[in-house]
């Protein structure tokens, strides 16, 4: 495997077009799987309880908190990370009416007058 700095040149340089579309393409592949990952870690619910002996011949299942607490750090930073490295796909949607451009102002006279 190339060395970061190679990889890195690699993506500068213009002759490398078909590695740079590699790559973008690997980078939406990863936020998928780290995506799918989540869904692994919420769905595997094999830790969340411990069976405890109470008494001699019999048992209750009692919850493992720091289990489903280490999944939810697990899941959190997960969710974190994929708004980061696709922020389009899977960042929090902050503005859904402009497309991020800028309004002007418009004075409030203006929309209650009647037209």
């Amino acid at each position: 495997m190339p060395h970061v700095a190679t990889v890195m040149r690699w993506l500068a340089q213009e002759e490398h077009e078909s590695f740079r579309e590699q790559y973008a393409r690997a980078c939406e592949l990863r936020a998928d799987a780290i995506a799918d990952e989540i869904l692994a870690i919420a769905d595997d619910a094999s830790r969340d309880v411990v069976e405890v002996e109470v008494g001699e011949d019999s048992t209750v299942e009692r919850e493992r908190f720091t289990a489903t607490a280490r999944d939810k750090l697990k899941i959190d930073s997960r969710k974190w990370l994929l708004g980061k490295l696709a922020p389009k796909k899977y960042g929090d949607k902050v503005d859904v009416t402009t497309g991020g451009e800028k309004l002007p102002g418009v004075p409030v006279i203006q929309i209650i007058a009647p037209a």
